[in-house]
This record gives C-alpha cells, structure tokens and sequence, in this order.
C-alpha cells in the first residue's frame, strides 16, 4: 500500500511540474532546442474580435464560475521546460490595462515535419476551439495539399455539448498573403479546415508566416458566433 501511494505520489509531483510557470527558470528542453518560430521566451500577443451576424460583440469570456471578464487580447509565451513531450507554453488572456485575468499551460509541436499548436480555449466562446480544426501545417509547404485530421475521447466540454470525438480536414490553399491590423504579410500560406463534431460544423482558416507563425485565425463556430485572432506584437527574449 505505501508502495502505491509513493507512485501517486511521484505522479502527483510530475504533474505540478508540468504545469507550473517556468517562465523565467534556467530549464533545458530538447523539444524547443530545434524550434525557428516558437523559440523559448519569445512571446506572441494577439487581438480578439468577436462578431455574430452583423454585429461585433464585446471582447469579453465567461469563465466556468460564470464571472464575465473583459478580454481583448491573448499572450501565448514559450516556457523553458516541456509538456506531455511538447514545447511548454502559457497562454495568458489580457485586459485593456495590460492585466491577467487568467491563464493556462498547454503544449505545442514545431519540428521538421510540422508546426501545431493547442488555441486558446478558456472561457466562452474561445472553448468552441476544441471543435475547429487545430493550427496545424506540415512541411514542406506545397499547394493543394489536404489531408485528414481529428482528435478523440474529448473530456471537459460538457457545457457546449462537446463529446467523443472531432474529424478534421485540412487544405493548404497556397501563398495567398494576408493583412493583419499591424502587418501585411504578403507570403503567408493560407489554410482552410473543417472540424466535424457532434455539435456540428466548425470552420477555421489561418495563415501561416514562416518568421512569425501563426499570424492570422478566422473561426466560425456552430453556435453562430465568429471569433477573429490577428498577431499584433511578436517579442523577443532579452
């Protein structure tokens, strides 16, 4: 018996290190070693706009204890360490002052083959992510190219309805270039992807800039609402 509760116990204490904020700890990591775009300590903040129909709505989420809080921007920052074997970020959801109202540590994959990273997903509506294609590329960027996707055995997206499993398809539609609010990036590849679930039909488009990433999401969720991800800012570890 206290050879079983010593295991819990050094799962227990793996578990809190995989999601602690290591941002700013001396921490080796082999799976950001090789990263280009995602490099350990850079950071990405990005702008959220939310419309339904004709109208643009209030960029603000609900959190699972129901409080309102005004989000108008996402910063995703790439931790030294790593998760569940993947590159270790936080995303943190800002205010208009500039303060955190909330944050959580998830994982990415950057690597020769591919680039994919876990969305914000805190909050309505940014939880419907879950249901949309991932932003998700593979190497090397060629026209045309498709292929199937999908995640499975979905846990903790009751209050959407959200269950079992997603199919997702993606198209790379080419060097199709987009402008941002701050930036127009004239050789990003564009991506068009489906997720099918059992809430229905998610759709997310996204550019992909080989210097800064993901520079350009565009989700529109079953519920009927749009939500708009543009990078504003990439910085660079002092």
């Amino acid at each position: 018996m206290k050879f079983f509760s010593f295991l819990a116990l050094i799962v227990i204490c793996a578990s809190c290190r995989m999601f602690r904020d290591t941002e700013g700890y001396d921490i080796k990591s082999k799976h950001n070693d090789d990263n280009v775009v995602f490099t350990t300590n850079s950071k990405f903040i990005y702008s959220i706009d939310r419309i339904k129909g004709s109208d643009t709505l209030g960029n603000y989420i609900v959190n699972h204890l129901n409080d309102t809080l005004v989000v108008d921007r996402v910063m995703l920052t790439v931790l030294p360490g790593s998760f569940l074997g993947q590159t270790k970020v936080k995303w943190e959801y800002l205010n208009p002052n500039d303060s955190v109202v909330q944050k959580n540590i998830t994982g990415i994959i950057e690597d020769s083959t591919t680039v994919w990273i876990h969305p914000p997903r805190s909050g309505m509506p940014l939880i419907f992510t879950e249901s949309a294609p991932f932003p998700k590329v593979k190497f090397p960027l060629v026209d045309n190219l498709s292929w199937p996707d999908g995640i499975g055995n979905l846990k903790g997206y009751e209050e959407i309805g959200l269950t079992g499993s997603v199919s997702f398809t993606y198209k790379n539609l080419g060097q199709a270039g987009v402008k941002t609010t701050n930036k127009n990036y004239k050789k990003s590849w564009k991506f068009f992807s489906e997720g099918q679930s059992c809430i229905g039909l998610s759709i997310h488009i996204f550019h992909f800039d080989e210097v800064d990433g993901f520079v350009y999401s565009e989700y529109d969720f079953p519920n009927g609402e749009k939500v708009i991800l543009q990078l504003e800012k990439r910085i660079e570890p002092m």
